[in-house]
């Protein structure tokens, strides 16, 4: 049974040379209880590709369907019920950490706090820090605190451990092996193939826009 699925995704973007592809035909199934990566150069169309999964970029034709519903008409249901990292993120600058959580868990309609609190502690947020003073890597634990507050079943991680000292990727990779346990299906955007290989059951291989294979983890090379 599959949570993700995407179908014949095209995008195009209009530059001063023309027309200019950036997705050709992307396809690509994700099982429940998976750990799947997408691989690439910089340039390769993962975070495009991730970005339209979750109607942040519309596709010029193709579809996504996440955990059985239409990633487009059922955008905010969605939203709201997966767990997503963006690689580059962005809150309101005056806001301080738990502000930016709290909105999140309202959001998500979460009472119990208690798993906010260990999550906090777990990635060492400090909540009191207004967002204009956090570096890359604090703002980035934030967004793992949000991904992950109400236990989601599928977690979207585009570039998740980008800015994070070694302390908090050890404890974040952990905790994504014991989500996994748990029944989480798992779709992971990465440049470092070590990452993927600790990770990662299959991974997919972009380039130019097109996914060229997808294979078993184990049987990438590093070169």
């Amino acid at each position: 049974m599959s949570t993700l699925e995407i179908k014949d995704l095209y995008a195009h973007v209009e530059t001063k040379d023309g027309i200019k592809p950036i997705l050709k035909g992307v396809n690509l199934t994700v099982n429940s209880g998976e750990t799947h990566a997408i691989m690439g150069p910089n340039g390769s169309g993962k975070s495009t590709t991730i970005r339209m999964m979750m109607n942040y970029v519309r596709p010029t034709s193709g579809t996504a369907t996440i955990l059985g519903m239409d990633s487009r008409s059922q955008s905010g249901k969605l939203k709201k019920m997966v767990g997503y990292v963006p690689s580059e993120v962005d809150y309101y600058m005056d806001m301080r950490a738990m502000e930016v959580i709290r909105y999140a868990a309202a959001m998500r309609g979460l009472r119990d706090k208690s798993r906010i609190d260990q999550l906090c502690d777990l990635f060492e947020v400090d909540t009191v820090r207004r967002i204009s003073h956090m570096s890359l890597g604090n703002r980035k634990k934030i967004a793992l605190v949000t991904a992950l507050l109400h236990s989601p079943k599928l977690l979207i991680l585009d570039e998740p451990t980008s800015g994070l000292d070694s302390l908090i990727k050890r404890r974040f990779k952990d905790l994504l092996v014991e989500e996994n346990q748990k029944g989480a299906t798992i779709f992971f955007c990465n440049h470092d193939i070590g990452e993927v290989q600790e990770l990662c059951g299959r991974t997919a291989i972009i380039r130019k826009g097109s996914i060229l294979e997808v294979a078993n983890t184990d049987n990438l090379s590093s070169s």
